[in-house]
């Protein structure tokens, strides 16, 4: 019996540095406060992190009209809409932002450009929270697309000048082809790149892996924008490519001995699970 897979864990797999800070500010929260303690929805996209703080008291709400009077109410890393933010004050003035200064940028800049008088674009999913809020700051009146082809359906609306912001977990290719697609349409704007830096970093690992490499793990939220990002970019360069949620998740068929293996995780998947992970394949054994 041997194991002889080689194992390379990418330098900035797991927490980044809004998702430790949200982390931080929660648990705090928890340990300091005689109120019972609410978040609307997960405050990040990893199960296992968020079980982990609901069992130290955190309760997850479905609907705003479930928070309790007067509780303290945690605004989640991804931020939420103003109109949602003015819904909670009815209720409580305790509240905890824990919105991620990345995603906090991208509505600066969604406010300010509507507030010059431009028409905003944002590249990223309609239906998630980050943009719904980033939307929000341009008093909802933004276009927002997930790739060029939905662009150019409304590119008689696309007048004037316009600016450009993407939602913080996007691929940075995807923001370039954007751009350039929008720019030989003669259009004028003026573009804020607010892809998170972790973000950046982490899909510049999964671009440069080895041509040697056999096998490619992700770990993180299997609903988790930026980690999903990262399993299509190695999906993308032909890699076989695995995305589990939790590090129990990994199955030895996958494997064969001698196989050159990189591990990357998404900004919300806990530092413990990553070693998990690599301890896990370091124990499959071979004949």
């Amino acid at each position: 019996m041997s194991n002889n897979i080689k194992i390379e864990v990418a330098e900035k797999a797991g927490f980044c540095f809004g998702v430790e800070r949200a982390v931080g500010l929660v648990e705090e929260t928890l340990k300091n406060s005689k109120k019972p303690v609410y978040c609307w929805g997960d405050l990040i996209h990893n199960p296992l992190a968020m079980n982990r703080l609901e069992k130290k008291g955190l309760r997850i709400i479905k609907n705003l009209e479930d928070l309790a009077e007067g509780a303290v109410f945690i605004v989640k890393s991804h931020g939420m809409a103003l109109e949602d933010l003015d819904s909670v004050k009815q209720k409580t003035t305790e509240i905890v932002d824990t919105t991620c200064p990345f995603v906090v940028k991208a509505q600066y800049y969604a406010k300010e450009f509507k507030k010059r008088g431009l028409k905003v674009i944002i590249i990223g999913d309609r239906e998630h929270v980050e943009v719904k809020g980033i939307k929000s700051r341009a008093n909802n009146n933004a276009f927002v697309a997930n790739n060029l082809a939905e662009l150019k359906k409304i590119k008689d609306k696309l007048t004037g000048k316009i600016g450009v912001i993407c939602q913080t977990t996007q691929k940075s290719s995807k923001l370039r082809e954007i751009v350039e697609g929008l720019k030989e349409l003669g259009l004028e704007l003026e573009i804020k790149n607010t892809i998170c830096l972790n973000t950046i970093e982490k899909q510049q690992e999964v671009s440069e892996i080895s041509a040697e490499t056999d096998l490619l793990i992700v770990i993180g939220g299997l609903h988790s924008s930026n980690t999903t990002k990262l399993a299509e970019m190695g999906r993308a360069k032909k890699i076989k490519t695995y995305h589990v949620e939790n590090a129990d998740d990994i199955l030895q068929e996958w494997f064969s001995d001698g196989m050159n293996v990189f591990l990357t995780a998404g900004a919300s998947t806990p530092s413990d699970e990553i070693t998990k992970a690599k301890e896990i394949i370091e124990k499959f054994n071979f004949k």
